[in-house]
């Protein structure tokens, strides 16, 4: 019954193809000639084809829509509750730690029905049913970490040392009770999850721990973890042809014929072709097919377009899969543009989830693991060469949640701030002799941003904003910035209070913007008054601030959603919502 009617309803476009063909060549009217040799017309075929698929009624099933009249009936009652898990449904189980129960108990954990049935699925469960399903593809056991490790996996890191360091004092039994306790804070909930109380002030949880080193936990210990969510700029236009030239400006039809030919020519092959009859019969082609004069000028979709397109996303998501998983990521979903990933913000003191963003989006314009066959637009991995998806570049949200959020509204959150790039105007492509309000800007080039926040709920939405990339050059310094300033915090070079310091310089920032000689000095003198004041020394205070000289110019701002974000101020910005 469960092959039959699946728990996810899928949408299928089915047509025949020769129906499609058929249609097509009535409206375009071409004529095959006597040697066989079928019209250029007929390069757009499959470009039409592509378009009749997609054209299909797109449906979202409301979350809970099933038991729609359960919900009603519960939610009628005054003092309900909503799930601790997915943030969104009223809770009818509460989880005790050892079962599930009707009763709430002050139970920690309340579930509505679908969390309280995936709460059941535990693995070996999963894999039962699977198998009877005859969906069974591999015995290979898999776990994801719950975020309770994910916040401590920092303490834990530092633990295991810790515990290494003990040898010389405790008896060879007791350090394997100790290794072991450590070893399943990377794989154990419950004990993360008392680490995590235990932190919180929760005296309780800490009588529980076997193994209790509260100056490392105070000093180590993390109540928050980070959700990695990615999306490639633009990737309905690269499938619908709309490319870029060098310029960063829209390739027409024209320019990208003559770019192969040119190229033809440079390997040694000669062709004759009319630039400008072949431009016309496309263009006239379209106007047929769609009755439209939209998209005449991107490039054709064809087989060999769409195999190159489709062979770079599977080869960035096996990409992406290697990079955040040496940094420490668990990745949930990877499509070759996107990404949803959860990881801890520190490991080894480092900020890794900075690493994964950095290394994966370098790796979507070009990658090796090869360091003698890295080229610029191409991916090298086992010895398989691919383009990359150069045109446009891709943009991150990075949201840093607390571990006993519900998951899904904080995976909600990181969506919200990643539909954002699409609100992202650099004060670089629109400023018009030093003033915002006057310009024109480039549609395309605003984006490939990422955007950082973290808190509790959905009550304060604040963010920074960071451009990774200029024109068609990849620029993520601010990332080695965010680190150095971070380094020079923990080693107490530098204040924590700068960050604050900082951040209370916004409004000079914003009035910075509009670079006015008077507002930008200003600003200016404020950020190294800031950095000197905090600093330990003036060597430490001359290289941060020849550190942010080289990276950013003050003043420099992009605009989201109406709201100025300053360069400098939102790498603080990002900082702050890291540590």
């Amino acid at each position: 019954e469960a092959k039959k009617i699946p728990p996810i309803r899928p949408i299928v476009k089915v047509f025949k193809v020769s129906e499609i063909y058929k249609e097509f060549s009535e409206k375009v009217r071409a004529e095959i000639s006597c040697d066989h040799t079928p019209p250029l017309t007929y390069s757009l075929f499959f470009e039409y084809l592509l378009n009749k698929a997609l054209l299909y009624t797109k449906v979202k099933y409301s979350y809970g829509s099933r038991i729609i009249k359960t919900i009603e009936k519960l939610t009628q009652k005054t003092d309900f509750k909503i799930c601790t898990v997915c943030g969104v449904l009223p809770a009818i189980l509460y989880d005790n730690g050892d079962k599930l129960d009707v009763k709430d108990n002050n139970a920690e954990d309340r579930l509505c029905p679908y969390c309280a049935i995936k709460r059941l699925l535990k693995g070996k469960v999963i894999s039962n049913v699977v198998q009877k399903l005859d969906l069974l593809i591999s015995q290979y056991k898999w776990r994801f970490p719950s975020t309770s490790e994910l916040a401590m996996l920092n303490f834990a890191y530092h633990m295991k040392d810790e515990v290494r360091n003990l040898v010389s004092t405790d008896s060879s039994e007791e350090i394997g009770v100790k290794e072991d306790w450590i070893n399943k804070l990377f794989e154990t909930p419950a004990i993360a999850e008392n680490y995590c109380k235990c932190y919180s002030g929760n005296k309780e949880a800490c009588e529980k721990l076997v193994i209790l080193d509260k100056e490392n936990l105070k000093k180590y210990g993390n109540l928050y973890f980070a959700i990695v969510k990615a999306n490639g700029d633009n990737l309905g236009k690269l499938w619908k042809g709309i490319l870029l030239s060098k310029e960063g400006k829209l390739m027409t039809l024209k320019e990208y014929l003559n770019t192969v030919l040119g190229y033809l020519k440079e390997i040694g092959y000669t062709i004759e072709l009319d630039v400008n009859k072949v431009e016309d019969e496309i263009k006239d082609a379209r106007k047929k097919l769609y009755n439209t004069n939209e998209n005449l000028e991107s490039v054709p979709i064809t087989m060999s377009y769409a195999y190159t397109l489709s062979r770079t996303l599977t080869m960035q998501a096996i990409v992406d899969k290697q990079l955040l998983e040496e940094n420490r990521a668990y990745p949930i979903y990877l499509g070759g543009d996107d990404i949803l990933a959860l990881s801890p913000v520190r490991y080894m003191d480092k900020f890794v989830v900075l690493d994964s963003v950095k290394k994966t989006r370098e790796a979507y314009w070009e990658y090796s693991d090869n360091p003698n066959t890295e080229f610029d637009g191409f991916k090298s991995f086992n010895g398989i060469v691919v383009d990359s998806l150069r045109t446009y570049g891709r943009s991150y949200a990075l949201f840093i949640a607390h571990y006993r959020d519900p998951l899904t509204m904080s995976i909600s959150l990181a969506n919200y701030y990643l539909e954002l790039k699409d609100e992202v105007i650099r004060t670089d492509d629109i400023r018009v002799e030093g003033e915002m309000n006057k310009t024109e800007k480039n549609e395309i080039k605003r984006k490939d941003v990422l955007f950082v926040s973290s808190g509790r709920g959905m009550a304060k939405l604040e963010f920074s904003a960071l451009k990774m990339s200029e024109g068609n050059k990849i620029e993520l310094q601010f990332i080695d910035l965010i680190n150095s300033i971070d380094e020079k915090i923990r080693n107490k070079d530098l204040s924590r209070s700068f960050i604050y310091d900082s951040l209370a310089l916004e409004d000079y920032a914003v009035l910075a913007c509009d670079k006015a000689n008077l507002y930008t000095e200003i600003y200016q003198s404020l950020v190294k008054r800031t950095v000197s004041r905090n600093a330990k020394n003036d060597k430490v205070s001359e290289s941060v601030l020849k550190m942010i000289s080289q990276i950013t110019d003050l003043g420099e701002c992009i605009i989201v959603k109406d709201k100025v974000k300053e360069a400098y101020l939102n790498m603080i910005s990002s900082l702050a919502d890291l540590f």
